[in-house]
């Protein structure tokens, strides 16, 4: 399998050992386990015990020549009348009692099991969203979003199904097959040699038909993934969809690539059925070529009806697991398929896994340095080439050029998001790479241009970045931020929630007026701010300007600009061309050079409010 940037390549696993990878999950619940084990080995164990009830019953219980006596001695002992009629009764009751047994047994067990898969299901899915906010952003560039959701959904439950019930079940009934065995052998190493000569079929079937099963299984993730991200690509674009009357064309490829995963099922369910048919045909020959020898065997006088009947149950019991194995096979490679992605999920390379060791800021004044930075989104195509850059503390600096450039790109290296192939960042002089990233991002506050609000409280949402801010200092900042007077029209103030179910649906200004006062609320040292003025009204412009400049105040701030207005607020401005710093300067300076990058950025009507 190929190994994209970011991905930590491991050596291969079997499936055994993939399944093996994932008992630490199981580890912390080993007293419940232990205790589900002891339940449904007793449950098994007991079950052992059914073809002797069939043989006493037929040999003792039942009327006729040579039979009864033994059931009149049980009715004696017990102070009953020794009778057929009083023998038939209390077995009965005593079978009764047994099945009740049994069943209880079965209950507890099947209970315990639920309850640990679904805690263990719990876990993992809360280990893997954990997982996902350290990985490297990398990730999520070639990853789709209903993959993901596939991933940590359908996957997980899929091999925790297999490794807590069914595969347990088996390995159990296994137990008592090979226990029945040993029995078998001991009464009668006839039959017990009819039934093992059938072991090298079976485990020929298992050699011919699982690669196959395991390939259809394989075949039929990728297309349920492409299926998945499909739906979370499409549900993000509705109003585009729409927009151009695509609603149908989007159904038939949707319908087209249901289709396909349809297909790769049915592949894989016929490749197990064809096995698990085989199986049950070759298990069919052994317990009649067993059972056509016993009949013999009871033609001889060899043995009892009671006995022949009793053998057949144990062969049935020695068989059941070899069955049960190849019904499971579809569902064996389906988790085994699950979990090697899960598996790949959780080995995936961090965004900083060594962040324990570095060094923890406890201030930044705000000095930000870049050099000789270059980077890559694919191998052979840089984005960045060498870039050069130094922004001094409490500095506004506009970062301007044409779609491409490396604007976005340059801030997010900044943030720590991306590591650089070359070249360093310094945050205070002190090296990017050396910095705990969790403890910068406390200084940094992000306003991103494509709006990012949760279903969630007004409270919640603006103090995210700092959830046990008292409410005073929450008024603070949306005061500061222009949204205060919004905010207290709800029916709620800051518990109202946030959605369109909630009837609080903030416009897109109001929405990006509440990040300024998310970003305002962490009272950060270094502003990043992606144009948060475009696609405005000029009323709600004006508004959005105030609360950016008491966010800029006294801070060192990239501006990641499209619009004059912004530009005239800025220090300097920083134009770039093909991943390098084409010029920079003042804005009113850079106009005057009508030659110069800026100025023709301003004649292509690169800004929207340009002359």
């Amino acid at each position: 399998m190929a190994h994209g940037p970011g991905r930590m390549k491991r050596p291969a696993l079997s499936n055994l050992g993939v399944f093996l990878a994932f008992e630490p999950y199981f580890r912390p619940h080993r007293g419940r386990i232990a205790r589900w084990f002891a339940l449904y080995g007793a449950y098994f164990l007991a079950g052992i015990l059914t073809p002797y009830a069939f043989k006493a019953y037929i040999d003792d219980v039942l009327p006729g020549p040579g039979r009864g006596r033994s059931a009149c001695a049980w009715c004696a002992a017990l102070g009953l009348r020794p009778s057929p009629e009083a023998a038939l009764g209390t077995f009965c009751g005593a079978y009764l009692l047994y099945a009740a047994g049994l069943q209880a047994l079965n209950y507890w067990g099947a209970l315990g099991t639920t309850r640990i898969i679904e805690d263990v299901v719990a876990e993992l899915r809360a280990s893997l969203f954990e997982k996902l906010h350290r990985l490297q952003l990398r990730f999520f560039d070639r990853t789709l979003g209903g993959e993901i959701v596939n991933q940590v959904t359908t996957d997980t439950r899929q091999l925790l199904n297999l490794l807590g019930g069914e595969l347990i079940n088996v390995s159990l009934s296994a137990f008592m097959g090979a226990v029945s065995l040993a029995i078998l052998a001991c009464w009668n190493p006839r039959l017990a040699a009819i039934v093992a000569a059938f072991l090298p079929a079976y485990a020929w079937l298992f050699r011919r038909f699982l690669p196959r099963v395991h390939r259809a299984a394989r075949a039929w993730r990728v297309r349920e993934d492409r299926l998945w991200g499909n739906w979370g690509e499409k549900l993000r674009g509705m109003a585009v969809i729409r927009a151009f009357i695509r609603e149908r064309g989007e159904a038939l490829r949707h319908y087209g690539l249901g289709r396909a995963s349809a297909d790769s099922w049915t592949r894989m369910t016929l490749e197990g059925a064809a096995m698990g048919s085989w199986g049950g045909f070759v298990a069919g020959l052994s317990s009649q070529a067993a059972y056509a020898a016993g009949c013999v065997l009871v033609y001889d006088r060899a043995l009892s009806l009671g006995e022949l009947v009793t053998l057949t149950g144990f062969i049935t019991f020695i068989l059941a697991p070899v069955q049960g194995a190849f019904n499971l096979v579809n569902t064996w490679q389906q988790s085994a398929v699950s979990a090697r992605r899960v598996l790949d999920l959780l080995r995936e390379a961090e965004e900083d896994p060594e962040r324990h060791r570095k060094r923890r800021l406890t201030s930044l004044r705000g000095a930000v340095a870049v050099e000789g930075l270059r980077f890559s989104y694919v191998p052979g195509r840089p984005v960045l080439k060498g870039l050069d850059l130094s922004v001094e503390p409490g500095e506004r600096v506009a970062l301007v050029g044409r779609t491409g450039c490396g604007k976005t790109t340059l801030v997010q290296l900044i943030l720590g998001f991306y590591p650089a192939e070359s070249g360093r960042v310094l945050l205070d002089g002190i090296p990017l790479g050396e910095i705990d990233a969790r403890t910068l991002r406390r200084f940094i506050g992000v306003v991103p241009q494509e709006l990012t609000l949760f279903s969630a409280t007004v409270r919640a949402n603006v103090a995210y970045g700092r959830p046990d801010a008292p409410d005073a200092e929450v008024w603070a900042a949306l005061e500061a931020a222009q949204i205060a007077d919004y905010v207290r029209s709800l029916p709620r103030g800051l518990d109202c929630p946030l959605g369109a179910d909630s009837g609080a649906a903030p416009s897109r200004g109001q929405g990006q007026r509440l990040a300024v006062a998310r970003a305002l609320l962490i009272d950060p040292r270094v502003v990043v701010l992606d144009e948060a003025t475009s696609a405005l009204d000029s009323l709600e412009e004006a508004r959005m300007q105030r609360a950016v400049d008491r966010l800029l105040e006294g801070r060192t701030a990239l501006i990641i600009a499209h619009r004059l207005s912004t530009l005239r607020r800025c220090h300097r401005v920083v134009v770039l061309e093909d991943g390098r710093v084409a010029e920079q300067g003042p804005p009113e300076d850079l106009l005057r050079s009508p030659d110069g990058a800026y100025a023709r950025l301003a004649r292509a009507h690169a800004f929207g409010d340009a002359p």
